[in-house]
């Protein structure tokens, strides 16, 4: 149970930080200010890779939670 937890928080955390350098060379935008359809399908391309991430690990109830981020994303913006 402690490998499982272990092995979840290392995924997200590799996650986060491949998000967090894409992030970091991208202009801030005001939260206020709704998503372009592009912005919209890069940030759920990085849900997907989480979630596929995840998935791959056993975490197949997380893992959907990724996918569905991702399909309101783009169901919203695009």
């Amino acid at each position: 149970m402690i490998v499982t937890k272990l092995r979840m928080f290392a995924a997200a955390a590799l996650a986060a930080t491949a998000i967090g350098a894409g992030t970091l060379a991208a202009a801030p935008s005001a939260s206020a200010m709704p998503k372009t359809c592009a912005q919209a399908q890069q940030l759920a391309r990085a849900y997907i890779l989480i979630g596929d991430m995840l998935y791959a690990g056993g975490h197949y109830s997380a893992a959907t939670g990724y996918y569905g981020r991702a399909e309101g994303l783009l169901e919203a913006a695009c």
